[in-house]
């Protein structure tokens, strides 16, 4: 990290606590004596160094002249800043104005500066102004390093900690980890290799510890929010409702999809029928029992309500749960189910004259050329053979 020594430290605390006295005669609170404000001045960076942020002065803006950024998903809370926020500043006043840095893009207070507005229509808002980050020494002197945008973001995430009642979401953590892997890609060592995160275990979950520590703890929500993050950066493609209608149009099979009120749905394994070979259609995970859930179940299902002459087969869009992020490891995956599983469980269909598997199709899974999904037939003799 380049730095630069900085001798004008002490003027910027004699300016910092004339820019507070002017703060305080106007009617409002030290943010150097507030927790969660200090946090935005503050603050220990993902590799363990302090670094400070100083006041530079005390200043009224038009609002014209305010540039926006923020660290969640949306600018702000609309129902939030009207149920709760602005009551009750009307009631209590303002304590904490907002902050803003150099080039006047607001840094904290995204849900203050819109409620101020509508209280205060055409007039000029308070406002502090920050300094950039200050990487604080061991002999108590400060240097300005250059490349001081990564710790500029983990000020403002830590500034903008979310309130019990206007809480982050996992939109917005997953914007936070992609900006600040954007920046630095290593964030400060904790990623050493700078390569995006497959899973949660290692680097991800320090990271989240790190930023969110309170937040967002179970390996679900992580996984979430990996992926939302990730989202065209990771090898790994999640499979989402528009991939499965893809694969199976681009088959020629019917799409399985019915409209709903809000959003169209999946059909049910009866409902997606293929008239052109009279079979059913259903999707399936890898993951645990879903091959006998989403099949042998349906077909018992059919068997007992006496309908099984109504399908001559099935035919599956699969994927691999948890899947090798190489291409050739992750072939050798779908190969090994389809003779290891659904061979076997075709087996046990013939035996019994049920209506077996007679086709699947892996759809892509990995960011990766090579990775063009797999094609399984049933031959003549029972045996599921790949399709070049």
């Amino acid at each position: 990290m380049s730095a630069q020594a900085n001798k004008k430290i002490p003027t910027m605390e004699v300016a910092e606590n004339k820019a507070v006295q002017k703060l305080i005669k106007a009617g409002y609170k030290d943010p150097r004596k507030d927790e969660g404000h200090l946090r935005s001045l503050v603050f220990t960076s993902f590799d363990g160094r302090k670094y400070r942020k100083f006041i530079t002065s005390f200043l009224y803006l038009d609002p014209s002249q305010v540039k926006k950024s923020q660290v969640r998903d949306k600018d702000y809370d609309p129902i939030y800043c009207q149920a709760q926020l602005k009551p009750l500043i009307e009631k209590e006043g303002l304590h904490y104005v907002c902050h803003i840095n150099s080039q006047k893009t607001l840094e904290t207070g995204h849900n203050r500066y819109p409620v101020l507005m509508e209280i205060y229509p055409g007039e000029k808002l308070p406002f502090l102004e920050i300094s950039k980050p200050y990487l604080e020494n061991d002999d108590g002197t400060y240097t300005l390093c250059k490349d001081n945008q990564f710790e500029d973001e983990i000020a403002k995430i830590g500034s903008n900690s979310a309130p019990p009642n206007n809480p982050y979401t996992m939109e917005c953590i997953g914007q936070q980890i992609r900006r600040l892997y954007n920046i630095d890609p290593t964030f400060r060592g904790l990623n050493p290799t700078g390569d995006w995160f497959e899973e949660n275990e290692g680097p991800f979950d320090n990271i989240m510890n790190e930023l969110h520590p309170k937040q967002f703890l179970s390996k679900g929500t992580r996984t979430k929010i990996r992926e939302k993050a990730g989202k065209g950066k990771s090898i790994i493609k999640p499979v989402e409702f528009a991939d499965w209608t893809h694969a199976a149009t681009s088959r020629g099979w019917p799409s399985g999809v019915k409209p709903g009120n809000k959003k169209p749905s999946r059909m049910s394994f009866n409902e997606w029928f293929d008239p052109a070979d009279n079979t059913n259609i259903t999707t399936v995970s890898t993951n645990g029992n879903k091959l006998k859930e989403k099949v042998l179940l349906e077909l018992t299902e059919k068997h007992l309500d006496t309908a099984m002459g109504t399908t001559k087969g099935i035919k599956l869009l699969m994927k691999v749960n948890s899947p090798s992020t190489n291409p050739i490891a992750l072939e050798k995956e779908r190969r090994d189910f389809v003779s290891s599983k659904i061979d076997v469980l075709n087996t046990r269909l013939r035996k019994n004259n049920w209506a077996q598997i007679k086709e699947v199709y892996w759809v892509k899974q990995l960011n990766h050329n090579s990775d063009k999904g797999m094609h399984f037939v049933q031959d003549k003799n029972g045996i599921m053979k790949e399709k070049k």
